[in-house]
């Protein structure tokens, strides 16, 4: 907190008053109390990603009225908004699978000159039209955006409590809840 801080007389005395707010992070509340205190909700490193995350659930949970369904869309969302990446790393992977032969035969014609097999796998990926990284890059892309749902899941105060759908309400004993584990699902 930083507050203004005026010369004081000797022997007087200020009195400032300061709001102090104790309570869950849930942020139309928080961006309601003050500007800016919505923010004091941390995603980490991951909060340029989480925070549309937020918002997008949202906005879902808003149009479903239920936090489990929200999850499901938001994550379907996401898995079609990069499908495209995932079916280029697909297909990269099937003609990685389809050049194994080839790789196998380089093997064994190059078996210890490792520069000379490098430089024919080198040929043979430009000959083929393949990029070696091609099947994990799109992957790669994809693993920081579902860390930070992760994270937005995580650290979602107004899913406490919030009940899923049919038969996931009869499992909790102490009340429907997406946030407690499954009692059945524990060891005795």
């Amino acid at each position: 907190m930083i507050i203004p801080v005026d010369t004081v007389a000797p022997g007087a005395t200020v009195d400032w008053k300061v709001p102090l707010y104790v309570g869950p992070q849930i942020q139309d509340k928080l961006a309601a109390l003050a500007p800016g205190l919505n923010l004091t909700v941390d995603y980490g490193w991951l909060t340029v990603i989480a925070s549309p995350l937020f918002w997008m659930l949202s906005a879902v949970h808003d149009l479903v009225k239920n936090w489990g369904v929200a999850i499901i869309i938001v994550t379907i969302i996401i898995k079609l908004f990069f499908f495209p990446l995932s079916a280029a790393s697909y297909k990269s992977m099937a003609k990685m699978r389809m050049m194994a032969p080839k790789m196998q035969k380089l093997k064994e014609l190059y078996g210890d000159d490792r520069q000379k097999l490098h430089q024919a796998m080198m040929e043979l990926y430009k000959t083929e039209k393949i990029n070696p990284l091609g099947g994990c890059l799109p992957i790669v892309i994809q693993i920081p955006v579902f860390i930070a749902l992760y994270w937005v899941l995580l650290g979602s105060v107004e899913m406490r409590q919030a009940p899923f759908m049919l038969w996931i309400k009869r499992l909790v004993k102490a009340g429907p809840d997406l946030c407690t584990a499954d009692p059945h699902g524990e060891s005795a």
